[in-house]
């Protein structure tokens, strides 16, 4: 995951470079530690994902710019801990999300699903469970790396957003992640 993370690192820097500036850096591995045992987590992935970057302080809002992933930006450990404080009983953890409330939760859950990443979308809000959108940590930063490789996420020069080519993210999400149910979806 260290290598995949650097990978990452490389091509948020080079493609985002504006977005990646606001990632902060990482937490102390013994701090990390603790605030997973809080929230019930025991992921090496979500904990190298953390120990790479502590993700961006949403403390003071999120911008309609503020996107280095499909749905957002990487919650700081703060945020995601405030935003499960929301829903404690609840195997879905926010970790990334964006201005409109989309945001994608890893689940936590005991069942076969724990590790992957659903997503959670207001225009979505008529399903009874979130679905599977990425398969894992590991294979939400493999899409991520190359759908920028492949220009399906870049930046608009003319607002500074994330421009997504949705029929090849698509293509390249529903490859990478072939046990996530979004991706079946007509």
């Amino acid at each position: 995951m260290k290598i995949l993370l650097a990978e990452l690192d490389s091509i948020l820097r080079e493609k985002n470079p504006e977005n990646y500036k606001k990632l902060q850096d990482p937490l102390p591995e013994k701090e990390v530690s603790e605030r997973m045992k809080a929230l019930g987590v025991e992921d090496q992935a979500f904990k190298d994902l953390f120990l790479w970057k502590n993700g961006v302080d949403i403390s003071g809002g999120i911008d309609a710019t503020d996107e280095l992933f499909v749905f957002g930006v990487l919650f700081s450990m703060e945020g995601v801990a405030e935003y499960a404080e929301f829903d404690p009983g609840s195997p879905f953890i926010p970790l990334i999300g964006d201005v409109t409330g989309d945001m994608l939760l890893f689940n936590n859950s005991r069942d076969g699903d724990r590790g992957k990443l659903h997503i959670y979308s207001v225009s979505l809000l008529s399903i009874d469970e979130p679905y599977t959108y990425f398969d894992s940590i590991n294979t939400m930063a493999e899409t991520t790396i190359r759908a920028y490789k492949e220009g399906a996420l870049s930046i608009d020069r003319r607002d500074g957003r994330l421009a997504v080519d949705t029929d090849r993210h698509r293509k390249i999400a529903a490859k990478m992640n072939p046990g996530s149910a979004f991706w079946k979806l007509k």
